[in-house]
């Protein structure tokens, strides 16, 4: 399985993870608002969390491929967000988040349909993703790259401290990619 470790679209690059990116990323992924709509961020963020999970991407040590969203093209931040694919046995997952300042601009859906079109060249076979119940511009970001909506299921939200109530997604593999 390949993944492009750079991704262009009209506005943004997805590109690697690098060291620099440890700031921006504690910063966000500190905020509330980022954490509550995530299962796996703690809350607070806990102090070099950041750099070792950059670490890990960096050494290979995840089934995960992450880009960050990098607004630099369009003189833009360097980091407005992450986007990933964890490989699984199954179905891979896509995740993702975009930094408060940056919501509903529709990087989000930018993102998701680029690293769909990647993922979908990369000839493997069933994409899913959730998101927190009431988090309307998530399932837009998802329905804009091909997803439909399958259910509801529940999963633990390490800032909540509970289990959350999730919509599930799939690609739906026969719609052609969606535009942003």
């Amino acid at each position: 399985m390949a993944f492009p470790d750079v991704i262009e679209t009209d506005r943004l690059t997805l590109r690697r993870v690098r060291t620099s990116d440890a700031g921006p990323m504690t910063a966000y992924a500190g905020d509330s608002r980022v954490a509550e709509m995530l299962t796996n961020v703690p809350h607070p963020y806990p102090p070099g969390a950041a750099a070792a999970f950059i670490e890990r991407c960096l050494a290979g040590k995840k089934a995960e491929h992450v880009w960050v969203l990098d607004a630099t093209k369009i003189d833009g931040p360097e980091f407005i967000g992450v986007i990933s694919i964890k490989v699984k046995d199954t179905a891979d997952e896509l995740a993702y988040w975009v930094v408060p300042p940056f919501w509903n601009t529709g990087y989000g859906s930018e993102a998701a349909v680029a690293v769909v079109a990647a993922w979908r060249a990369s000839g493997r076979a069933g994409l899913s993703a959730s998101i927190a119940e009431g988090n309307e511009p998530s399932a837009h970001v998802l329905l804009n790259a091909g997803f439909a909506e399958v259910g509801s299921g529940e999963a633990f939200g390490v800032a909540a401290g509970k289990m959350l109530p999730m919509r599930l997604f799939t690609l739906n593999i026969a719609a052609p990619r969606a535009t942003a």
